[in-house]
């Protein structure tokens, strides 16, 4: 493919009018905006997030929190709506705050601050604070009262967040505490209504029910003992009319006292046909014959022995009465201690239950106490600053050259653009229109060869017109471009905020 670089040449030069057009328009543009934007200094000061001075090993800090995250909230912090506000009035760092409202204030401050974080895990993590304004000075104040807040912000984070872990511990081992006592008060109650049935003494009131089992057993043989004694003697005074007592037995009283014993203990064993106690009645029946024909007979003597035998047999009566009440005694206690054992495990169970309870308070209250003894440590950390914190490694200073704009890249920038699109609306000029210009065209389209071509011939009064709308429009472009935008900048907005305003609605 064979390109015309001469056609086309001549081509651009015939449209170079609309090219130095667009290029002088874009220039002026460019020039004016770079001359007319304000000065711009910039301020900036580092912060650097430091480990804790005391190891970890000896003694923790309470406030374990991600230094990138520490930072992130200090600076929402820090750019609050109070603050930002505050600042601004206090060093005049937005020109015309006085005529702009609250928002636009927050918002310009937002869009001139800068707080970027570097460094990351493993690392060291740093905070660059800057500000941007028209006045050094100003800016250099305004980034070192935002260190200022950062660093009180740190400090007063830090110590609310220990001193909260502190509060909280202090409140839970008080709850605890008195959960503890009231646990213990209920089971000492417990243990003092339930005294006769806790598990502890279950062995020693087994132990105690068996003694006590002895004891009736043998005060029940006492009292057989004593009913058979009762009715020796009855069956002795109704036999000889004697207690036994007036005198010394005869061999034959006391062969027959023997022999009544030997019949009772055998009427316990055998029953009454038994050859055994048949023969010992017979030899009590016959002794008790013979002792009755030894008794002498007188009436003294006879009311002398049945008052000595009432006596006697009052004071047996008695006995049996203290061994009967001794036995019910003892049959009460042993119901009482098999009610209390069989009590015992149903007690055993929620007294279990309470010490359970008691012991997990306990435990929960050891481990509080362990907690606030390391909060109270945390919090003196904090206290004393031995703790993680924010130290300044660069204090903001004035500028002493503007950071911005830089009007020489606006301006080459500018004009770049304009070659570009000066170019560019040649090329769609010369695109849109489709009319024949040269032979080759009238060849291409009607399939004709011409014997000869005629150029346009312009008349002088053509070429002046031509030449005036040439001018007046560079002329335009020249001086009218830079008026308008200074008009604007003047009289109704800055370009600065313009260009923001812009920005801010695209999205950028």
């Amino acid at each position: 493919m064979n390109i015309d670089i001469p056609y086309y040449f001549a081509r651009f030069v015939r449209r170079l009018h609309y090219f130095l057009l667009v290029v002088f328009a874009f220039m002026a543009a460019s020039i004016s905006a770079a001359l007319l934007l304000p000065t711009e200094y910039v301020s900036s000061a580092k912060l650097l997030v430091e480990s804790a001075r005391i190891s970890d090993d000896l003694a923790e800090s309470t406030v374990q929190i991600d230094a990138g995250t520490q930072l992130q909230i200090i600076q929402e912090r820090l750019l609050t709506r109070a603050n930002l506000l505050a600042i601004a009035r206090k060093f005049d760092a937005v020109s015309d705050h006085e005529t702009m409202s609250a928002d636009e204030i927050v918002r310009t401050m937002k869009e001139q601050t800068s707080i970027r974080q570097s460094g990351g895990r493993n690392s060291a993590r740093f905070l660059n604070v800057s500000f941007t304004t028209g006045d050094p000075n100003v800016a250099a104040d305004v980034a070192n009262e935002y260190v200022r807040i950062v660093l009180e912000e740190n400090v007063e984070y830090r110590n609310r967040l220990a001193g909260d872990t502190l509060v909280f511990f202090e409140q839970e081992v008080d709850q605890l505490a008195r959960e503890l006592l009231d646990k213990s008060q209920e089971v000492l109650e417990f243990k003092q209504k339930n005294s006769d049935a806790l598990p502890d003494t279950l062995n020693f009131r087994m132990s105690r029910q068996s003694q006590i089992q002895e004891r009736l057993t043998a005060s029940q043989s006492e009292l057989v003992s004593l009913a058979d004694q009762r009715r020796r003697m009855v069956r002795f005074f109704e036999a000889t009319g004697s207690t036994g007592q007036e005198a010394e037995l005869s061999s034959e009283a006391r062969e027959l006292q023997s022999l009544r014993s030997a019949l009772d203990e055998a009427l316990l064993v055998y029953s009454e046909q038994s050859p055994r106690v048949q023969m010992l009645r017979n030899r009590v029946d016959r002794l008790e014959r013979v002792v009755a024909e030894q008794m002498p007979a007188g009436v003294d003597g006879e009311i002398s022995r049945k008052s000595l035998f009432q006596l006697q047999l009052d004071e047996i009566d008695d006995q049996i009465s203290k061994v009967e009440f001794r036995i019910d005694e003892l049959d009460r206690q042993i119901v009482e201690l098999q009610q209390s054992i069989e009590a015992t495990p149903e007690r055993a169970i929620a007294l279990d239950i309470l010490e359970r309870d008691y012991a997990r308070i306990e435990r929960g209250l050891e481990r509080a106490n362990g907690n606030l003894a390391a909060a109270k440590t945390g919090e003196r950390i904090e206290a004393l600053a031995k703790g993680e914190r924010i130290t300044v490694l660069e204090q903001a200073v004035a500028p002493a050259s503007p950071s911005k704009p830089n009007r020489k890249l606006i301006a080459a920038g500018g004009t770049a653009a304009g070659i570009a699109f000066g170019f560019g609306l040649v090329l769609l000029l010369e695109l849109l229109n489709r009319s024949i210009k040269r032979p080759a065209d009238l060849t291409a389209s009607l399939g004709i060869a011409p014997l000869a071509t005629l150029p346009l011939i312009r008349t002088k009064q053509d070429m002046f017109v031509r030449r005036v709308i040439i001018t007046t429009a560079l002329i335009v472009a020249v001086v009218g471009v830079p008026a308008m935008l200074y008009g604007i900048h003047t009289l109704y907005m800055p370009l600065d905020l313009i260009a923001s305003k812009v920005v801010q609605r695209l999205g950028v």
